[in-house]
């Protein structure tokens, strides 16, 4: 799945925002409206992929003495 990113320049440097843009369109709309702001002088849009599969899940829905050995 791709998601975007974005990357902002500050008088402090790069620095990437926390947030999670799931189409190219949206991002690229938060970029152009951080610069109208003067909240950057630069925005750059970064691809990210997303994988479908979960590294972890909480809470645990398999109680740890019921899972099947083996």
């Amino acid at each position: 799945m791709q998601a975007f990113i974005l990357e902002t320049l500050t008088g402090a440097g790069w620095r990437r925002s926390g947030e999670t843009f799931w189409t190219l369109e949206t991002a690229t709309a938060m970029a152009k409206l951080l610069l109208k702001k003067k909240q950057a002088q630069r925005v750059r849009v970064l691809p990210v992929k997303v994988n479908l599969k979960a590294v972890a899940e909480f809470p645990d829905l398999v109680p740890s003495g019921t899972r099947a050995e083996s």
